[in-house]
């Protein structure tokens, strides 16, 4: 490595462990034009964390291991029964409307399994979360059509269903 790629490395590294939460977690920022002030800090989304510290995995500095241990730990801590993650974690408003989600899973999967983090084998359901045509659901939830025969995906969908009225609200409030 360069000294310039070093130092480029360093400078890296300090900015993250600068803009690590207390939490272990890092803040999204949302906005039309990320490049002006007119943007919303998110502190309570894991797919921000989970992204740098599957990048981080990558990084030889000796000073980015402290960084990534305390995502991993926030990842840690906001898995849900059976290996699920959902986008926010319970300090956001937004938390009860959504349900565990394909993507926030699978970068903290990874991330866990790269770190050596014991969790749940949720491989099943992924596989068992398809349309009829083989297509992956966005989101863990109970659907119409042909039944689930994956009793862990049953598990993690009902949990969901418990909450009609908030999971509605997802649809109502938010841009999804």
């Amino acid at each position: 490595m360069t000294a310039a790629v070093a130092t480029a490395v360093d400078r890296g590294v300090a900015f993250l462990a600068a803009r690590q939460l207390p939490s272990g977690g890092f803040s999204l920022r949302y906005g039309a034009d990320l490049a002006s002030d007119d943007t919303v800090a998110d502190d309570h989304a894991l797919f921000g964390t989970a992204l740098v510290a599957w990048s981080l995995g990558f990084c030889e500095d000796e000073a980015a291991r402290p960084v990534l241990g305390r995502a991993v730990e926030h990842l840690r801590r906001h898995m849900e029964p059976g290996g699920v993650w959902r986008h926010w974690t319970p300090g956001s408003e937004q938390h009860a409307m959504v349900a565990a989600d394909a993507d926030d899973t699978a970068y903290a999967s990874l991330v866990l399994r790269r770190a050596g983090v014991p969790f749940p084998d949720n491989r099943q359901l992924f596989t068992g979360n398809r349309d009829p045509d083989g297509l992956f659901y966005t989101w863990f939830v109970v659907r119409r059509g042909p039944v689930p025969r994956r009793l862990g995906l049953w598990r993690v969908g009902l949990r969901r269903a418990l909450h009609p009225l908030q999971a509605r609200a997802l649809w109502r409030t938010t841009w999804a």
